[in-house]
């Protein structure tokens, strides 16, 4: 029986892997602490598969992430790694940075996003950070931008950001204005606990990777036969019809890159 491994699933997972995630979304996915190690004996799984975590992790547990992924992989099996790609995003921001330059239309715009959807992730300290409040902008030059970044994962991020909005503008009850109040007084000492809370609940990003820098990690961890792959191409059986990176001919994720390698 082939066993696989999708840890760090979210949303994306599939009855034939085994899923696991930190917050679960359905009865299907195993809550896990993936820094505590793979609940696995060595060489027990065929493939092990995970798509934007490791960008999550600071660079040491991302490395041992990595090991432990080449310790429960058996003698030929597939590790599939997806990050977002710095190598894009570095050369979209040039793009956008000259187009401003020369004058183009919404060329201001673009830039800005560029320069959020570089950045954002790893210095913001609120959910949805700049790329939110970008994204839910009436700057329809930005908006659209991010929608061809990001494809629906824009229309996912502008809704729950104008849902916040909306929240914070409805009239507070009485437990919200304590609340508020009490948020008020303490903020001079709780904003760097909140603050700190926040930066390590698993949203933002501790590090980005490109395709050398990738190539390298799991290099130094023992893998062979590295390569670069795109959404739908995968040495793992039956790839296309589990639907975890694309559906319908276009991926999920426009910024990602994707690595395959063998143990």
């Amino acid at each position: 029986m082939t066993t696989m491994v999708n840890i760090g699933c979210g949303a994306r997972w599939h009855r034939a892997w085994s899923n696991f995630d930190l917050v679960p979304l359905d009865p299907s996915v195993r809550k896990f602490d993936l820094r505590q190690g793979l609940p696995f004996g060595a060489g027990e799984v065929d493939a092990v598969y995970h798509s934007h975590v490791l960008e999550h992790l600071s660079r040491g547990d991302a490395a041992t992430l990595i090991r432990e992924c080449a310790r429960v992989l058996a003698p030929g099996g597939v590790l599939r790694v997806g990050v977002p790609d710095l190598e894009q995003l570095a050369r979209q921001y040039l793009l956008a940075l000259d187009a401003a330059r020369r004058g183009e239309p919404g060329g201001e715009g673009w830039q800005e996003w560029a320069v959020a959807e570089m950045i954002d992730q790893l210095a913001r300290q609120h959910p949805g950070g700049r790329c939110g409040e970008l994204i839910a902008s009436d700057d329809e030059a930005v908006v659209q931008h991010a929608r061809e970044r990001w494809g629906s994962e824009a229309e996912e991020l502008r809704a729950s950001t104008l849902a916040r909005r909306r929240v914070a503008a409805s009239p507070p009850s009485f437990t919200r204005r304590v609340r508020s109040f009490t948020r008020a007084r303490l903020s001079k000492f709780g904003q760097p606990a909140r603050v700190g809370r926040y930066r390590l609940g698993g949203e933002p990003h501790l590090w980005m990777y490109d395709e050398v820098s990738l190539t390298k990690l799991l290099g130094d961890a023992g893998f062979t036969a590295i390569e670069t792959v795109q959404w739908d191409q995968s040495r793992i059986p039956a790839w296309s019809t589990f639907d975890l990176e694309g559906s319908g001919g276009e991926p999920y994720k426009f910024d990602t890159l994707t690595m395959e390698a063998v143990r």
